[in-house]
């Protein structure tokens, strides 16, 4: 009968398969073939998760280096724009100061395009070689139009400027934008590209994952955080590439991809957006003062503050260095898109606590409107930065981007080529207003017959009012002239003109045997020249005029500008025993609190309320508030804008100090003032009584 052989016989040839070793063999074989499948799959697995890390590095990295790139263009694109701005501001203004800007504006772009060649390819190293050699003509023709300056021929200037100058800085601005807009479009398809291998990851993913899961079970939980792992690395990637490292917030691109986004939204629902591009003010004396980690922690600190005062839904960027951007996606107009740059530029100007280190800043603010200036991405971003340009170099805070400044920018540079030959022609002429003292100016038994007494009058000072008699153009009000003088850097000669001129004539006067204390008027940029009390004090000592007989005037928004160098400031120039005026009092912002701190002798209301109190109830209120308000604090109260005798006499009502307006006489120049002087002025206030 047919059994198990004994030990050691061989197996004959006709011996028959056992079916239980068929059935081990069989069970072998298959354990084999699924260890065989399962390490299958598992390389499988682990080689498919290689290759999206891969493929995730990659495109990161090409996002990496495209914006790189564009970053590079950016930077040279920048420079292209400050070296003009700057070559401008020379032509308007020459000063060393300004042509060393120039001059570190032409070295920055170099750098940056020698970045360019060093990050790029050969066609990016073909663009930067062909825009240096433009570069250099454009420098070398700047140059030929600085050395013309001095000869103050504007016909030569203007020739000079529009066939030499002007072209070569169209070209290089053309090459260089244009190149910058090639590379933010390919940082845009690359970002693209990651997206896609993103989603392709996410829909593939879950597959390999569930089908590891099924075959071993005991690997679940490695291959669980190997998909965890790998999917925080995605995220990591993709973030890394899109955010700012510092800050978290959306980068360049990001925020590119986003005003596209919101563009083609906006189409669809008919609605507006707005972009703003902001600069921070003096942000490099934080980092020459205190050290990269205090500007860094500053910089965390705006981006803090900005997320706090935007909507929710809009869009806050850091593009680089202290460059940020804020996009609107939806406004209802650009005074919504305006006020939301207001809310930004009062939250800046709230001082930051950086490690127990106080700091201020101020920012720039560039505006541009889809409703007002196209629907183009690019272009909206470029006429932003157009925008704060303007707002950094004229020190507006905010600038909306406008298309007609282009256009008067010849107008206004033949006016102030004017205004610097008035200062050095004797165009410029002071005029005298008086100051008069309230109490017993006129005789109470004729209060209503409008005429004045001249008996009565007491002259207690005056003001010196600018006046310009151009020899062409006639008179030009100073409201035409001044405010070009402090947005483009004059208005420091033109303060020390009137300075000189007015302590002059009131040393004249001081020599004479009268005191008359006069009065100059003070621009917000005059608060942040530190030389000025020097300047002052040899004014002073040079016409042998006591400080007491000098009046300074500011105004309420000049001293907000600010607020911490204009206090200290004003405190140096009161300590030389100079008098503090406020001027315009009630139509700014000055807080209670900050009438306390400042070195103040004198608050004149502002003439809107003067003129009109007779009339308005509530501006008499403010005018009587106003008076006991600065009597409290021991100010002297002068009224700007008398013009009738019942406001004259309404104010002595009010318990007012001093009055000044048309009442009296209108401004007058030199001669004339000193014949009205001797024929009006009555009481003993000067030695010679």
């Amino acid at each position: 009968m047919k059994g198990n052989r004994p030990p050691g016989r061989p197996r004959n040839a006709d011996d028959s398969e056992n079916p239980a070793d068929k059935t081990g063999q069989g069970a072998y074989r298959r354990n084999l073939q699924a260890i065989g499948g399962v390490l299958l799959v598992l390389l499988a697995f682990g080689g498919f998760s290689l290759w999206c890390s891969q493929v995730t590095s990659h495109a990161a990295a090409r996002v990496g280096v495209a914006q790189q790139l564009a970053d590079d263009y950016q930077d040279a694109a920048t420079a292209v724009a400050l070296e003009q701005s700057l070559q401008r501001a020379y032509l308007l203004q020459p000063s060393a100061e300004v042509k060393d800007e120039y001059r570190q504006a032409t070295d920055d772009l170099v750098t940056a395009l020698n970045q360019v060649s060093r990050d790029g390819g050969a066609v990016d190293r073909k663009i930067a070689r062909s825009v240096l050699d433009d570069h250099r003509q454009y420098v070398q023709a700047a140059d030929r139009l600085f050395t013309a300056l001095p000869n103050d021929d504007p016909d030569t200037l203007a020739k000079l400027d529009a066939e030499q100058v002007e072209p070569f800085y169209r070209f290089i601005e053309t090459s260089v934008t244009r190149a910058a807009d090639e590379r933010h479009a390919s940082a845009a398809a690359a970002l693209s590209r990651l997206k896609q291998a993103q989603r392709l990851n996410r829909h593939l993913m879950p597959i390999a994952f569930v089908a590891a899961t099924a075959l071993i079970a005991a690997m679940a939980l490695i291959s669980r955080r190997q998909s965890q792992l790998l999917v925080a690395h995605h995220a990591q990637a993709v973030r890394a590439s899109l955010h700012d490292s510092l800050t978290g917030l959306p980068n360049r691109t990001l925020f590119q991809d986003r005003v596209g986004q919101a563009l083609r939204a906006g189409d669809r629902a008919n609605s507006q957006l707005a972009v703003l591009i902001i600069d921070l003010d003096r942000f490099k004396e934080v980092n020459d003062t205190f050290g990269h980690h205090y500007g860094d922690g500053l910089l965390v600190e705006v981006a803090a503050r900005l997320q706090s005062v935007v909507r929710l839904g809009d869009t806050i960027a850091r593009l680089g260095g202290d460059e940020f951007a804020v996009l609107l996606p939806e406004v209802s107009g650009l005074e919504e898109a305006t006020g939301i740059a207001d809310r930004i530029t009062k939250i800046l100007e709230t001082s930051f606590t950086v490690d127990e280190i106080t700091i201020d800043i101020e920012a720039s603010i560039g505006l541009a409107h889809s409703q007002e200036h196209g629907r183009d991405a690019a272009q909206l971003q470029q006429y932003a930065d157009a925008a704060m340009y303007t707002a950094k170099t004229h020190g507006l805070g905010l600038s909306v981007y406008q298309r007609s400044a282009a256009a008067s920018a010849p107008a206004r540079l033949g006016l102030l080529g004017d205004l610097r030959r008035a200062l050095n022609h004797d165009e410029l002429t002071l005029y005298y207003q008086p100051k008069v003292a309230i109490d017993g100016t006129y005789s109470p038994k004729k209060p209503d017959s409008g005429t004045n007494d001249p008996s009565r009058i007491a002259v207690v000072g005056v003001e010196a009012l600018l006046r310009w008699h151009h020899p062409e153009k006639g008179v030009i009000p100073p409201d035409s002239f001044i405010p070009l003088a402090e947005h483009t850097g004059l208005i420091g000669p033109l303060t020390r003109y009137v300075l000189n001129q007015a302590i002059a004539c009131a040393g004249q006067w001081h020599q004479g045997g009268q005191d008359i204390p006069v009065a100059v008027n003070l621009s917000a940029r005059n608060l942040l020249d530190s030389d000025l009390p020097e300047v002052v004090s040899a004014l002073l000592t040079r016409h042998r005029l006591p400080a007491a007989l000098l009046h300074l005037e500011v105004t309420e928004s000049a001293i907000m500008t600010e607020q911490t160098r204009a206090a200290r400031l004003l405190r140096e120039l009161s300590e030389l025993g100079i008098q503090i005026s406020i001027d315009d009092f009630g139509a700014g912002y000055t807080s209670l609190s900050q009438l306390k701190t400042l070195p103040l002798h004198e608050l004149k209301i502002d003439r809107s309320f003067v003129t009109t109190m007779t009339e308005d109830p509530a501006n008499a209120t403010i005018v009587r508030s106003v008076v006991e308000l600065g009597h409290n604090l021991g100010l002297t109260i002068v009224a700007e804008g008398v013009e009738t005798a019942d406001a004259l006499n309404a104010l002595g009502g009010y318990g007012c100090d001093v009055a000044q307006g048309y009442l009296f006489t209108p401004p007058l120049p030199l001669e004339k003032f000193d014949a009205w002087y001797r024929s009006h002025h009555r009481f003993a206030h000067d030695r010679a009584h």
